[in-house]
């Protein structure tokens, strides 16, 4: 998989301003976290600052961008209390 090089090449283009199309890269990330959940959150998260700190403008303009830097953020912050299922498992369940 090359998840790791398409986000350090999501990171790069986004270092300085956020293209409409790479604002449609956002919505690809979820449905990667989506799939693989927790798994490439902490290779996500560098690209995820830039798309908050680089054009927080363009993110609080549109609700569906909030929502997904939300459910991410929500589902990896979940609190873990079974002890019996793994961390993943636990991060990626809905509720």
């Amino acid at each position: 998989e090359f998840y790791e090089e398409i986000l350090s090449l999501g990171y790069s283009l986004t270092n300085q301003s956020i293209s409409p199309q790479m604002w449609q890269l956002l919505g690809i990330l979820y449905e990667v976290f989506q799939r693989d959940c927790y798994e490439y959150f902490t290779d996500m998260m560098p690209l995820l600052h830039n798309y908050i700190t680089v054009d927080t403008a363009m993110l609080l303009s549109n609700p569906k961008h909030l929502e997904i830097i939300y459910t991410m953020c929500k589902k990896v912050s979940r609190p873990i209390h079974n002890h019996h299922m793994t961390q993943n498992v636990m991060l990626c369940m809905d509720g």
